[in-house]
């Protein structure tokens, strides 16, 4: 039998990278590690598989870290796909 699913709620803290210092500062505290900014791109490092490698992230890319803590970069379509901005607590 076809079921519909719908995803489960989703919550990330994510900035949108511009290319400015100012925005790379605040990447930097989100990402918590050594990153760097060459060209107007960013290259994050993370482990995937027990090993280190490095992502690329373009100006307009969302910088993502989910509630484990992964930091990935995404494509500003994909993410406003997923994710819509949460009203902040008082």
């Amino acid at each position: 039998m076809i079921r519909k699913y719908r995803m489960k709620p989703l919550t990330a803290e994510a900035i949108r990278w511009d290319g400015k210092d100012e925005t790379f500062r605040e990447v930097a505290r989100l990402v918590s590690k050594l990153i760097v900014h060459e060209g107007g791109r960013l290259y994050i490092p993370i482990q995937k598989k027990g090993q280190e490698a490095t992502m690329k992230a373009e100006v307009g890319d969302y910088i993502v870290r989910d509630k484990k803590g992964k930091v990935y970069p995404c494509k500003a379509d994909i993410f406003e796909v997923y994710y819509e901005p949460m009203k902040e607590a008082k």
